[in-house]
């Protein structure tokens, strides 16, 4: 605010303008003395710049402890992941040690079960070859035996009653058959009526003899088939089948071979010394069959 200037008046001044003609001594009177106050006068022109720089540090003051505080808490995160990074190295580490242990179990492992592999391979091996030996031993046991197959007998028979029946039917056949020409006979126990009586004969030959007789006589042009009429029982009427002695695995397989026949239009399936013999047509080279995988693998090449 600007104020314009006072008038004139007679001042009195607070100093004496005559010092240099009054007498030093002559002390000064209270009442020509003027009191000045020395109250500094207050600047309406705003904030001071003192004020203003106070408020800027005070401003820097407390974002700085903001920022310490960030900081120090920033700080401290930093530290906790660096322990649980410690932590999770200390974690690795030993889960590395543990894989490299169960690799090196599992190499012993495979190690081992490739050597069991291979023992129960040869074993797999020899086994099937056991199994041959025992089949072959078998087949030659069976060799001169024959199977008479259907016959309706409802006592227990004893062997001699058994011989007479082998008998009526060799008879019938046609054959000449002895009794030193049977070396054993027995019948196989089942519950059913129908039974089957093995003979075991001291011959190959005479086997064989008996099994063509058999066929050539249901080949017949009459069609009269080999039957029990010829028993003279008072059962009804059935055909009878005279047959090699198989052992067991020969006589699946023969079964298995007979389907296979009729599935794949093979025109013959029969069985010569306990062996199973196909053949596609009349003409053709017979195949030996000797297991089921041989079976499969024809009927892939079909």
């Amino acid at each position: 605010m600007m104020r314009s200037p006072a008038k004139k008046q007679d001042a009195t001044y607070g100093s004496a303008p005559n010092l240099n003609i009054s007498n030093v001594s002559e002390a000064p009177n209270e009442q020509d003395i003027v009191i000045r106050s020395v109250k500094r006068r207050r600047c309406d022109c705003g904030p001071s710049e003192e004020s203003k720089l106070d408020a800027f540090i005070q401003t820097l003051s407390s974002w700085r402890d903001e920022t310490n505080n960030k900081l120090s808490s920033l700080q401290t995160s930093m530290n906790d992941i660096k322990t649980q990074n410690k932590e999770l190295i200390l974690s690795n580490s030993e889960i590395e040690k543990s894989i490299e242990f169960l690799a090196l179990k599992y190499d012993d492992l495979c190690l081992q079960l490739n050597g069991f592999q291979e023992k129960a391979k040869v074993s797999d091996e020899r086994l099937i070859k056991l199994e041959g030996c025992v089949e072959e031993f078998e087949r030659n046991f069976r060799s001169s035996a024959i199977e008479i197959r259907n016959l309706p007998i409802k006592i227990k028979p004893t062997q001699e009653h058994l011989i007479t029946i082998s008998m009526k039917i060799f008879k019938e056949l046609s054959i000449d058959v002895s009794m030193l020409n049977i070396y054993d006979v027995r019948i196989i126990p089942t519950e059913s009526v129908n039974k089957t009586i093995i003979l075991n004969l001291n011959s190959i030959i005479l086997k064989n003899k008996i099994i063509k007789a058999f066929r050539d006589y249901n080949r017949q042009e009459t069609n009269i088939r080999l039957n029990s009429s010829i028993l003279e029982t008072d059962q009804p009427q059935q055909w009878i089948y005279i047959s090699e002695n198989l052992t067991m695995r020969a006589r699946r397989l023969f079964h298995l071979a007979r389907d296979f026949a009729k599935t794949n239009n093979f025109k013959h399936c029969w069985t010569a010394n306990g062996r199973i013999l196909l053949r596609k047509e009349d003409n053709v080279k017979p195949i030996v069959v000797t297991s089921e995988t041989q079976l499969n693998d024809i009927q892939a090449k079909n």
